[in-house]
């Protein structure tokens, strides 16, 4: 059996482990259904109010911007030089995200869920634009009423030319709710030099402007060997370090791709710092290293940058990533368990080892493997929470809940 990583992958809990209601219900959930809906096969696609200028239109509404929130977007988005003429483009709508797994409980409710879109150009530009719907705090009720929603779309009711209606009934549901903002994040590589740049807008407060993407960035890593990391980082950042590590012998830059889009992509994962690897930097390591975009969507994860990449002519659905799927979407309780490598993505990244006498080997010496099955992951979230009291959650749905929860970014 592996030795899974806190947090990133899924803990093991083989069926024999767990009761059956919990068993059935995480079996009952189909990925690409109840997830994240990506094929267009399965008649979303064609949906009007799933459209980009409808749901960026919901965005200004929710949040009470004055006018068009899909036309003030795109006067502001136009501004960015880059991205003028990519934005005349039609967009085609690549998928419906169930981000539930993102809410947490703060002793009263829940915080921080979110429901999202993604589009792309049609013709299959490098470039996406991802709306994210961010609830405002809600009772555990709800919580779970809008988990029951999503489970709705993998039940025989939501079947063949139904399952379209039943994802726009479910984001109607799901948008008349009240919002705290609403991000709108564009990924473009648009002269195709692997050269990735980032942008992000927020509709908040009835406004609409430009924000760095670092909102969701402080490091939440609770392992007491991060603070090494973190020191080494913040070093780093105090002595204008702006590039991010580009192969295993450059110790840790303070650099998100956030901060300064256009630098080329590490291929090997986060180097550690030449203070930080002790006994546990390796874990500490592996999560801060997902807390970094340019990471999370490289190296770290065997991305080429998109995890939801645009659809081509011709195709039918947009590629996910292997960080995502792993190596099957529908993997089993017991299938994500074991680990193996015909159900989870593996991936080898590099790391520093201990040296005689104290530090670190700088370059890293040999890689470890992490293995992703995010998806997965998400899938044990949901069914937790159906699992669950529909009135307030037990100790054991809270710790089941945040075994589940990410530890990156977004």
């Amino acid at each position: 059996m592996p030795s899974y990583e806190y947090r990133q992958l899924v803990p093991q809990r083989s069926e024999k482990a767990v009761n059956k209601p919990f068993a059935d219900l995480f079996h009952s959930l189909t990925p690409d259904r109840s997830l994240l809906a990506h094929d267009c096969r399965l008649g979303w696609c064609d949906q009007k109010e799933l459209q980009l200028p409808a749901i960026l239109s919901r965005a200004g509404a929710v949040v009470h911007y004055p006018g068009s929130g899909a036309e003030g977007w795109a006067k502001a988005a136009s501004q960015v030089l880059e991205l003028k003429h990519a934005l005349k483009s039609k967009f085609q709508p690549l998928a419906v995200v169930n981000r539930l797994d993102l809410g947490h409980w703060d002793g009263t409710q829940v915080r921080d869920a979110e429901l999202r879109f993604v589009y792309g150009p049609q013709g299959g530009a490098n470039l996406t634009v991802i709306v994210e719907f961010v609830f405002k705090p809600m009772s555990w009720e709800q919580f779970r009423n809008f988990a029951y929603d999503w489970r709705r779309l993998s039940l025989k009711e939501c079947d063949a030319d139904k399952f379209g209606g039943c994802v726009a009934t479910l984001t109607r549901w799901q948008l008349a709710k009240s919002f705290d903002l609403v991000r709108v994040r564009v990924n473009f590589d648009l002269n195709n030099d692997k050269r990735w740049s980032m942008a992000q807008w927020v509709f908040q407060n009835a406004e609409l402007k430009r924000t760095k993407l670092d909102d969701q960035m402080s490091p939440t890593c609770m392992d007491p060997n991060c603070q090494q990391i973190l020191e080494a980082w913040k070093a780093a950042t105090a002595q204008g370090a702006r590039r991010a590590p580009m192969t295993a012998t450059e110790e840790l830059a303070s650099y998100n791709l956030l901060l300064e889009p256009g630098g080329k992509l590490p291929s090997v994962g986060m180097a550690q710092p030449a203070k930080a690897c002790g006994p546990g930097a390796v874990r500490a390591r592996n999560i801060l290293s997902l807390q970094q975009c340019t990471h999370c969507h490289s190296g770290e994860t065997n991305t080429k940058f998109t995890h939801i990449s645009n659809r081509g002519p011709g195709q039918t659905a947009a590629t996910l990533s292997e960080f995502l799927v792993g190596n099957e979407m529908a993997a089993s309780l017991d299938s994500l368990s074991s680990g193996t490598a015909a159900y989870v993505a593996q991936v080898k990244v590099w790391r520093s080892e201990p040296k005689p006498g104290g530090g670190c080997t700088v370059p890293a010496s040999k890689p470890i493997e992490r293995r992703f099955h995010d998806l997965g992951r998400r899938r044990l979230f949901l069914a937790s929470v159906l699992v669950a009291d529909r009135v307030w959650p037990s100790k054991t749905t809270l710790y089941w809940m945040d075994q589940y929860a990410p530890d990156f970014s977004h």
